[in-house]
């Protein structure tokens, strides 16, 4: 293993064990770039500042995170199963909650172009029903949700998607992912 006290200028070329000792720059500023290595880590590591990565990187183990994460892409992995990150210029989102009419047919969402839409029935409400043109809702059919909870659906859009509430009057928020 070397052992690298440098404060600058320092590479490292091949495949080889490295302890880097507190180098810094001409600023007093800790600083390490690596290129074109695997970097191995083992125990722990801990960065302040910021780090950039170019090309993959692979974490066996808990990272832990204070701060803002900025994810720049498609997707993420955890866990094996995909995470979505959607850029907030693709949101919509209801400025004031909607007014959720008693009659039956209820209110349609908003016209735009959509991947999903979530839809929220506030907390205190009494059930919503959501349904479509062809299953128009009414108090007692389409799918139910209770107060204080939300439905996600895939839709192209949102107009599409029908809100009739049990006691008219109450509210309903909405995000929808645009296409």
């Amino acid at each position: 293993m070397r052992t690298i006290k440098q404060t600058v200028g320092v590479n490292v070329t091949e495949a080889e064990v490295v302890h880097i000792a507190s180098p810094t720059n001409a600023s007093g500023i800790a600083e390490v770039v690596v290129s074109a290595l695997n970097v191995n880590v083992a125990g722990g590591l801990t960065v302040s500042g910021g780090v950039t990565v170019s090309g993959g990187i692979q974490v066996s183990g808990t990272v832990s995170v204070s701060g803002v994460v900025s994810v720049s892409g498609n997707a993420v992995q955890n866990s094996g199963q995909s995470v979505n990150v959607i850029a907030l210029n693709n949101i919509r989102v209801s400025g004031s909650p909607l007014t959720i009419t008693g009659a039956s047919g209820g209110i349609a969402l908003p016209n735009v172009t959509s991947k999903s839409v979530l839809v929220t029935n506030h907390s205190g409400n009494a059930d919503m029903y959501l349904g479509s043109a062809t299953d128009v809702p009414y108090s007692g059919f389409g799918y139910m949700f209770m107060g204080s909870t939300s439905v996600s659906v895939d839709v192209a859009n949102p107009s599409t998607v029908l809100l009739v509430a049990t006691t008219s009057g109450q509210k309903a928020s909405y995000v929808v992912v645009m296409a």
